[in-house]
């Protein structure tokens, strides 16, 4: 008699409907390769029942709602299809027979739906016990597909499962094990938002297409200094000026920013240059003195600062977030959704280097961050070189990266006076490296074919 282990595995495949499912394996000493699903490959999956098996072959009438056929058929493309963009995939691989022999192998796709998330269920788990929970599922605006197999259950979860803790189902004496189809993220998604978005501030666009330059001073230091800086950067091609009124810092004896003061002398520096102003806040209770900042900067200590994303969310002005240290690119998204969830559509993530292993620099820049947010938001996104070296001579390096690689813009600290600055002046770039810079970035970005602001 076969025996049949059953798994669960999670697509999001965008074939044409004719052909059969394909998945990634790898042989011992090659590359890998795409092949047919075929019994005892190996794959990425979850067991359904605790690794349990089962003891019959899979007929049809234990699990009404799915389509069956022979896991071997997919080879003459006669097997299994996908018939929507996600879908999920019951593959049967069999076991050894008495004399030996394999079993043929057996697979099932669960009807088309747009699965948002699966729960799947112990085996004999008690019928009061699963409606009493599709209960609880359906009260948080959650539609359910619910398949029922010969010992075990699976309920697809249809909608908005953004609310739907999955630590909550795991807690259910009933629920076995629980999966995210689609990301939890959806206003920042660009598979509901699938046009880019553009910010435009001051007459300026931060988006697809245009490429824009924050530039000056980590911090504040005085009028003299903001104005200079200020004038200089606009001169060489900025589009918005930089710098720290409030600063984060790790130890409690460096300068902390001159605060208040800072955005007083930030909105002279607009005054007298006419560039627009970015600028961090360090928590929701500062609301009321960036009420006349152009752009609001999250710094990478508040990026998962709860509170203060909520009300930002409330807020109009255009949000600067920035990733945290140790933040994944999903973590970034969930924080960016927090704003969104709020009302304000202004968002604006930014890459700063994330913390590693390597000692020779201050950050790595996760340049792979670009692409990944093209490609699963619609938020404009931009690089900060400055704080991801933490070494002004790479700058320009790491900046020429950032628009091969399809960024939106940069954020480049620049100090008329490196070597005197009160805060990281070693990242810093001279008026003179900065305009270098300029001329640089300027024939990239037409070579890009896409528009520099601020000029």
């Amino acid at each position: 008699m076969h025996m049949y282990s059953v798994f669960v595995h999670i697509f999001s495949l965008r074939y044409p409907v004719s052909m059969p499912f394909r998945h990634r394996t790898r042989d011992a000493g090659k590359h890998p390769r795409e092949d047919p699903i075929e019994p005892g490959t190996e794959t990425r999956s979850i067991s359904a029942a605790s690794g349990e098996r089962c003891r019959r072959r899979p007929e049809p009438a234990h699990w009404p709602g799915i389509r069956w056929g022979p896991a071997s058929e997919n080879r003459s493309g006669r097997g299994l299809h996908d018939e929507g963009n996600n879908a999920i995939l019951l593959l049967f691989s069999a076991g050894e027979t008495r004399n030996g022999e394999r079993g043929a192998g057996f697979a099932g796709i669960l009807p088309e739906g747009d699965f948002d998330m699966i729960v799947i269920l112990k085996a004999h788990a008690e019928q009061n016990k699963i409606d009493a929970l599709s209960e609880q599922i359906r009260q948080q605006g959650v539609s359910i597909h619910y398949s029922q197999g010969h010992t075990e259950t699976i309920l697809g979860l249809i909608g908005d499962t953004t609310h739907v803790d999955e630590d909550w189902l795991r807690a259910s004496e009933i629920v076995e094990d629980v999966r995210r189809v689609s990301e939890p993220y959806k206003l920042v998604n660009r598979r509901f938002h699938p046009e880019d978005t553009r910010i435009t501030v001051a007459g300026r666009t931060l988006g697809e297409g245009t490429f824009s330059v924050i530039a000056g001073p980590c911090s504040v230091e005085t009028e003299e200094q903001i104005i200079s800086v200020a004038r200089s950067v606009k001169a060489s091609g900025a589009a918005f000026l930089r710098g720290g009124a409030f600063k984060p810092r790790t130890s409690p004896y460096s300068f902390q920013g001159l605060e208040g003061e800072g955005l007083r002398l930030l909105k002279i520096a607009r005054k007298v240059t006419g560039l627009p102003i970015v600028t961090e806040i360090m928590s929701e209770n500062q609301l009321d003195d960036f009420a006349d900042v152009d752009v609001i900067q999250v710094g990478a200590r508040n990026m998962q600062n709860f509170r203060l994303l909520k009300e930002l969310g409330h807020s109009k002005k255009p949000i600067l977030l920035k990733r945290g240290l140790s933040s994944t690119m999903e973590e970034l998204f969930m924080s960016a959704e927090y704003i969104m969830a709020g009302g304000n559509e202004n968002v604006i993530l930014c890459e700063r280097g994330i913390r590693t292993f390597e000692k020779m620099i201050r950050n790595n820049l996760d340049i792979s961050a670009v692409p990944i947010i093209k490609a699963k938001s619609h938020l404009p996104v931009i690089i900060d070189p400055s704080h991801a070296a933490g070494i002004a001579w790479m700058v320009e390096p790491l900046a020429r990266t950032a628009v091969a690689a399809g960024a939106d813009g940069l954020m480049i600290e620049v100090h008329n006076d490196p070597a005197k600055a009160l805060c990281d002046g070693a990242q810093s770039l001279n008026p003179q490296q900065f305009d270098r810079l300029m001329a640089d970035i300027r024939r990239r970005v037409a070579f890009e074919e896409k528009t520099l602001e601020g000029q």
